[in-house]
């Protein structure tokens, strides 16, 4: 289920808002509240990306995120850009065809890592701007960051219902 693209990475360095999160920050960040769950990838699978990635290594295709979609999204805490996902995908099938479907959901296993990093960054530059310590600001990234399975549920409910009704009408 791994598929690797080669990334340009930066030193990592804590000195100003616009360097690159360590990865302590991103691990601070991509914490998990629970247990790690047999349907998603574990904290530590994003942090050896992560630090792979500062390392000139590779990306990977995220398979969850090829499953879950902006579900994916929505429980790594990307809420905005999940629920417009999320949309978009609902709308493809019935308006267009399982094959655009899939394909979209290709891409976005490639994208997804990159996205989540790219809001862990966002949160590491806010936290940075604060002006508070280092333990307070890995505290602060942990309350920001981290995964929000309910809203995925909720997700996953409100999909099997839009599903229930279109296959309903057939």
């Amino acid at each position: 289920m791994e598929t690797r693209t080669t990334a340009e990475a930066k030193p990592a360095s804590t000195s100003t808002s616009a360097a690159v999160m360590t990865v302590e920050e991103f691990a601070a960040y991509s914490h998990d509240e629970l247990v790690a769950h047999p349907y998603q990838y574990t904290p530590q699978f994003y942090v050896d990306q992560y630090r792979s990635l500062l390392q000139g290594g590779d990306l990977f295709f995220n398979g969850w995120a090829l499953i879950g979609g902006g579900i994916w999204l929505m429980h790594r805490k990307l809420y905005v850009v999940g629920i417009a996902v999320f949309i978009v995908e609902h709308a493809l099938i019935p308006l267009s065809s399982f094959l655009l479907f899939l394909l979209s959901r290709f891409v976005f296993a490639f994208v997804a890592s990159p996205l989540y990093f790219a809001a862990a960054q966002r949160a590491v530059d806010r936290s940075r701007r604060d002006g508070v310590t280092d333990q307070e600001r890995l505290q602060q990234l942990s309350r920001q960051g981290g995964t929000n399975q309910w809203l995925a549920d909720l997700a996953v409910t409100a999909s099997f219902i839009w599903w229930s009704a279109i296959l309903a009408q057939q």
